[in-house]
């Protein structure tokens, strides 16, 4: 699967596949699924902020715990992979973020999350 995020102006090439998986090993020195696992809590704790809004301290709705495992650059992380499988010539992370002078939370979560769908979707044959 192909898609695009824009990123200040910028419309950056994503897609996702097996190579996906070996390129955030080698440039994060991590697992892609275990990661994966773990982004998954960090939008269950989200969620937790979100149904809380509506009173005067939303962020007592989490635990200590919940508020240290929150890890938002796992979502980046995501996002650099799949650029760099449509793209070879992206660079390494830092370089890739530091192009951008800011990138919109939900966006790249909506992407990142359509395309770890794609890959994860197989096929019967």
């Amino acid at each position: 699967m192909k898609t695009y995020i824009d990123v200040n102006g910028q419309s950056i090439p994503l897609s996702g596949n097996a190579k996906t998986i070996f390129l955030y090993k080698r440039e994060f020195k991590r697992d892609f699924f275990g990661d994966l696992l773990k982004m998954a809590k960090n939008f269950s704790a989200l969620e937790k902020i979100n149904t809380g809004k509506q009173e005067e301290h939303y962020l007592k709705a989490l635990s200590t715990q919940e508020i240290e495992e929150i890890d938002m650059d796992i979502l980046y992380q995501f996002l650099w992979a799949f650029a760099k499988t449509e793209d070879n010539h992206i660079p390494g992370f830092l370089d890739f973020i530091e192009q951008f002078s800011s990138m919109n939370l939900e966006d790249v979560a909506n992407v990142v999350v359509d395309l770890i769908e794609h890959l994860m979707h197989t096929k019967k044959k």
